[in-house]
């Protein structure tokens, strides 16, 4: 049996790369993971970053950009959103999502029950 199968389905080879973790979350949760380790960027002056920082004020269309810019990176493994932000994400993330990786994971917020609110422009 050929391991890269599982049913129909034909998994990547894994060619030694190492694959990164995205955030996309509130500053809280962005800076539990930062500690954690998953912070990265393309170098000095560098924008390209695997995490994002959503406030109130950030624009719903720059979320989106980046949810689409860090989904097509080939060095990005998984995306954690933030389960409010996820609320707005998910139309845009049904019409993108074309290949096995990255993994999109939906993570709790200690808000019970989610903000339904528009927080986000």
């Amino acid at each position: 049996m050929d391991p890269t199968k599982v049913g129909h389905v034909r998994f990547p080879q894994y060619d030694g790369q190492r694959f990164l973790i995205a955030v996309i979350a509130k500053e809280e949760i962005v800076a539990g993971f930062a500690l954690a380790g998953i912070g990265e960027s393309l170098g000095m002056g560098s924008n390209q970053v695997n995490f994002m920082v959503v406030t109130k004020s950030t624009p719903l269309r720059a979320v989106e950009n980046y949810l689409i810019t860090v989904y097509y990176r080939s060095d990005i493994g998984v995306i954690l959103i933030d389960s409010d932000i996820w609320f707005f994400l998910e139309p845009t993330f049904i019409k993108i999502k074309n290949k096995l990786l990255p993994i999109v994971l939906k993570i709790p917020t200690k808000q019970l029950p989610p903000m339904i609110e528009t927080q986000i422009h």
